[in-house]
């Protein structure tokens, strides 16, 4: 029985870093064209948001899998010695020189995209709320590409994935 692709929306967070990937629901198994579009956004937009998920760690496994092409590649092509086979160093290293790659490329685009607000983010909503508070908040936090709120909101997400280092 082939399942039936599932509608999907993906709605870029901000101009040039993350999208949100609304009407696709991963509890259930993704059909090859559903989850090569999830794949396209995630190679555009290098991060994906998916709200409203609740995943058993089964459910997370199975879709996260999908994206575990190298560690499949290195089990599947073990290197035998003596009677064991272990994944080979060529797969692995493979993945981990990626990765290496792909977090510094996160890590760089996040600091350019934020620039010096993660020094300055408000604490909470509270400064949107105040009357003593808001027109400033609004007006330091606004760009040409988002809202204020919008603003503060990617940079928490981005400062959420950097930490302090």
């Amino acid at each position: 029985m082939a399942i039936a692709t599932q509608p999907l929306i993906v709605t870029p967070a901000h101009p040039l870093f993350a999208a949100e990937v609304s009407e696709a629901d991963l509890t259930r198994p993704l059909d090859d064209a559903t989850f090569e579009r999830i794949a396209q956004a995630f190679d555009e937009y290098s991060v994906l948001i998916f709200h409203g998920q609740a995943l058993t760690d089964e459910q997370q496994m199975a879709f996260s899998e999908r994206f575990d092409a190298l560690v499949k590649a290195a089990e599947h092509f073990p290197l035998v010695s003596e009677g064991y086979a272990r994944p080979h160093p060529q797969y692995v290293c493979a993945g981990m020189s990626l990765q290496r790659r792909l977090i510094m490329d996160l890590y760089r685009t996040g600091r350019e995209l934020a620039g010096g607000a993660f020094q300055h983010l408000p604490s909470s909503e509270a400064s949107f709320l105040s009357p003593e508070t808001r027109a400033h908040t609004e007006r330091y936090y606004q760009s040409t590409a988002a809202s204020a709120r919008d603003r503060v909101k990617l940079i928490k997400l981005i400062w959420g994935f950097i930490g302090t280092e």
